[in-house]
């Protein structure tokens, strides 16, 4: 995540859904992002507000003024490989259907089908 000053990134555990790290990087006063500065003292207020900031998503980001009302479905984990180096296709397939046979867009597909009856109920 991005805003005027800081790049701010969090490097998570999706299966567990746990914070490995974080990065901050302060874009004004190092353009180069040399110097990650989430681990320095007293930058923990500055962290919370990052963070929270991530929490609310890019709705919250948006400028004053600027509203966008979409309601977009929330994107899915990635397919293949995690981090921990074990495969998510079965974990991933439990959750949003099909089989590994199928492949992810027919799996997405049935997805879709299913997020578009909830809305016209």
């Amino acid at each position: 995540m991005r805003n005027k000053q800081y790049r701010y990134t969090v490097w998570k555990d999706v299966i567990k859904d746990k914070i490995l790290d974080r990065e901050v990087y302060d874009l004004i006063n190092d353009q180069y992002e040399t110097k990650n500065i989430a681990a320095f003292p007293g930058k923990e207020k500055l962290i919370l507000e990052l963070h929270k900031q991530y929490l609310g998503g890019w709705k919250e980001a948006l400028p004053d003024g600027v509203t966008n009302d979409s309601n977009n479905p929330k994107a899915p984990p990635p397919y293949a490989w995690g981090p921990e180096g074990v495969s998510r296709r079965k974990k991933w397939h439990d959750v949003y259907g099909g089989n590994e046979s199928d492949g992810w867009r027919k799996a997405m597909e049935m997805r879709i089908k299913a997020e578009e009856k909830i809305r016209k109920e």
